[in-house]
Order: C-alpha cells, then structure tokens, then sequence
C-alpha cells in the first residue's frame, strides 16, 4: 500500500469516527432518548453510579477521549500542518465545557471537559510542532486508535447496561458503528505500511 494511498485511507477514516461521534451511538424505542456520543457522555455524567464509581466520571472520559484521540490521529497524518491544526483547533472547540463552568469551577464533570480540551490542544500541537521522538510518531496512529476502539466498546456496552435498566429496548446506533470501524481502518492501514512509510508528521507532507 503506497503512502499517498494510506493518508487517504487516514483521512477517510478519521471523518468516519468524527461522523460516527455526532450520530447516533444508543437507539431506543423512543426518539427522545436516542443518543449520540455527546449525549451520552452528558447523560452518563449524571448518572449516579458513574458518578460513584472509581475512578468517577470513567465512563463518561471514555466517550469524551475519541475527541482527544481523534486530535493526535489527525497530528500524527502526513498532510499540510496547516490543515492538521485547523482539524484539531475545531476538535478542541467542540470539546469545551459550557460557558457555566466559568461559575462552577468545582464541576467534576465540567473540570473534566476542561483537562480534555487542554490536553488535546497541548499533545496535539506539541507532536506537530515537536522533530523528536520518530518511534513515538510511528506507533502514534494504531495506539491511539486501538485506545479509542476500547474506549468506544467500554463506554457503549456500560452506556447500554444503565440505559437498559428503564426497560425501554436499547440497541447500538449507527453512530458507534462508524466510530468503530473508522479505528479499525487506521489500525490496519497503519500497521501494513513497511517502517520506513509509516506517516511522519515532520517530514513533508502529502497531499490529501
């Protein structure tokens, strides 16, 4: 598979679980209770035995987290940088907690948007920006995808087992179904390129 080829597998990929995040990842019987990634994580946020367990809140992170993964995916493709921030500038923006955090910085679960949005700005920019590290480059896409692909599993079968409990016939939307096969696509398409044409995202660039 030749490495011009292989970013645009990438490319297609990402958009796949980006698209896959705002559609639905929980179908019930009735429309106002279908949910897609931000609604769940929303939803599982307020839900007491989320809230209970240790480490608090872990479910709702796992939802959250594609957003993050997704942002070091993008930095770690072989296309224009300038593309690649915009990408994850917009990722970062849709990240953020609501304009109330501003007043309830004791908020777990605003206080946990906020250490999203950061850490994806700083990890994302940083590995564009930063010419060290090749290893860590290399392995960048299948680690953070598979990361994500356990995330996403994680968090929709827990998801599913709370929602279940109202007895309203829950079932796995599209949404989730994208989101997963776009991991799988950059697992595999990543680690079938021989080293020397695994995505460098510091030397050049393809055009996508």
């Amino acid at each position: 598979m030749s490495n011009i080829l292989t970013q645009r597998w990438l490319v297609f990929a990402v958009a796949l679980i980006l698209v896959g995040y705002v559609t639905p990842w929980i179908v019930t019987a009735s429309a106002g209770t279908t949910l897609n990634a931000y609604d769940l994580a929303e939803w599982t946020s307020l839900h007491p035995d989320v809230r209970a367990r240790t480490p608090s809140l872990f479910v709702t992170f796992c939802v959250r987290a594609m957003l993050l993964w997704s942002a070091l995916m993008i930095a770690g493709m072989q296309v224009l940088r300038l593309y690649r921030i915009v990408g994850i500038v917009t990722l970062a923006v849709a990240s953020l907690p609501p304009i109330e955090f501003l007043t309830r910085f004791d908020d777990g679960n605003y206080l946990q948007q906020t250490a999203i949005t950061i850490a994806l700005l700083v990890l994302s920019i940083g590995l564009i920006v930063w010419s060290g590290a090749p290893v860590l480059r290399r392995w960048l896409l299948p680690t953070t995808a598979s990361i994500g692909l356990l995330g996403t599993l994680f968090s929709i079968v827990h998801g599913m087992v709370l929602m279940d409990r109202f007895d309203i016939g829950v079932a796995p939307g599209i949404g989730v179904l994208l989101t997963i096969i776009g991991c799988l696509i950059v697992i595999v398409a990543t680690l079938r390129l021989p080293s020397r044409l695994r995505p460098y995202p510091d030397q050049g660039h393809v055009t996508v």
